[in-house]
């Protein structure tokens, strides 16, 4: 079985906060993931005329740039290393106290992969793969340390 990540998105998840908040300047992770609303709801409105190859086509150029912004705030807060517990904690309360976050991060995902999974990847479009794939990270595990037996 594949195992299927959105790293900008889902990787995000559970430290992500509303833009409306104040920034909160004791915390770098809330500040750079905050950021990443924006470009999020960017990317679902790029890609919401997308039903075939040619719109797919027309949209990718748009769609990178907007897949670089994300990435970069992603690198961000990959410089920044792993947050300790408390600091999750942390994140994890203003993530709960807005509910609207978590209903972008589904609806960028949904869009993502409605999509990045059709019958022929992106419509056919090679240039939409390109743009949205740095997105898309495709591992496969094993179960339980088991050889040749991947897990989600």
């Amino acid at each position: 079985m594949m195992k299927y990540v959105i790293p900008a998105v889902l990787g995000a998840a559970t430290v992500m906060v509303a833009p409306a908040q104040a920034a909160d300047n004791a915390d770098p992770y809330f500040n750079l993931l905050q950021r990443q609303m924006e470009p999020l709801k960017a990317l679902m409105k790029a890609l919401e005329g997308v039903n075939d190859k040619a719109t797919a086509d027309s949209a990718a150029p748009k769609v990178k740039e907007i897949v670089d912004e994300i990435s970069a705030i992603g690198e961000e807060v990959k410089q920044l290393g792993e947050p300790g517990p408390e600091v999750q904690a942390k994140l994890q309360e203003k993530l709960e106290a807005n509910p609207e976050v978590m209903q972008v991060l589904a609806d960028a995902t949904k869009k993502i992969v409605a999509v990045f999974f059709q019958q022929e990847p992106c419509y056919g479009s090679q240039a939409l793969v390109d743009a949205l794939k740095s997105m898309m990270e495709i591992t496969v595990e094993p179960a339980d340390g088991a050889v040749g037996a991947p897990s989600i």
